[in-house]
């Protein structure tokens, strides 16, 4: 019986995406930028757990919904359907308290995502996936935003957004590109054989927005050694591509985003 039972429950980790979690820092981190940055270091501790619990159930019905690890999307989709609504109400639970009630707009997007993906649509696939992802992080933002914050504050949320978008534009040309996931026309293969070179520019391009908006700020010293640690690895990153020598992009990619979270956190302290 204990054996069936942790069996049923490993299913459900797998549907909810949860052996595959290398997407969840590209959402997980930008939340956290944006979180201490809107909130000066010290964000309302109910409102923040409540918003990363339902971003995060969020992101598990769109998975379950959309993946599959052997089957097609529809037939899994049809299989998995209760499980995909129980999770969306889930979510919802806990963004409506927050007056978030927004949260409608990235699930419905998750669908278009889905669909067009299903559509062989893959590059409006992907342009609307980025816009799904920033959404929470806008949510995130405007949720912790102080009162007294002024035209820099919002200046700063702006390029915050704009470097979030370029680096998961960057995570989806490094990211996809083999794995299955998106069958025809994409960001990757848009960037062809060479697409590390286009995932570094959109990269560099992403961290200078993030500096833009410390300048912006006027945050401080710990935060410029952030930026620059992840600069640094993005430099490893490109050197360890163009040798073909571990560790692989992919394996690195989570840690620019804690690198920056980093510097934040310490500016505050």
């Amino acid at each position: 019986m204990a054996d069936a039972a942790t069996h049923s429950w490993r299913l459900l980790a797998q549907a909810a995406g949860l052996h595959r979690a290398a997407d969840l820092p590209l959402l997980l981190w930008p939340l956290l930028w944006a979180t201490w940055l809107a909130s000066g270091g010290a964000p309302e501790f109910w409102r923040f757990a409540a918003l990363l619990v339902a971003v995060l159930l969020a992101r598990s019905a769109a998975w379950a919904a959309w993946y599959s690890d052997a089957e097609g999307p529809r037939q899994i989709f049809r299989e998995r359907r209760p499980f995909v609504w129980l999770l969306t109400a889930a979510s919802f639970c806990f963004a409506l308290p927050l007056g978030w009630a927004g949260l409608t707009v990235p699930l419905g997007l998750m669908a278009l995502v889905a669909w067009l993906d299903l559509r062989r649509r893959s590059y409006l696939s992907d342009a609307v996936l980025i816009l799904a992802l920033l959404l929470p992080v806008a949510g995130a933002w405007w949720i912790q935003l102080q009162p007294a914050a002024g035209v820099a504050a919002i200046k700063g949320g702006g390029l915050l957004l704009l470097g979030t978008g370029l680096w998961l534009a960057a995570a989806l040309v490094a990211l996809w590109p083999g794995t299955g996931l998106h069958r025809g026309a994409s960001f990757a293969s848009l960037a062809g054989p060479r697409g590390w070179q286009v995932a570094a520019f959109l990269k560099a391009a992403a961290l200078g927005a993030l500096f833009l908006a410390g300048r912006q700020m006027e945050l401080g010293p710990w935060y410029w050694a952030g930026l620059a640690a992840a600069l640094l690895l993005l430099v490893i990153q490109v050197r360890g591509v163009r040798r073909r020598t571990p560790p692989s992009w992919l394996a690195l990619e989570p840690w620019s985003g804690a690198l920056v979270f980093a510097g934040l956190a310490l500016h505050f302290a």
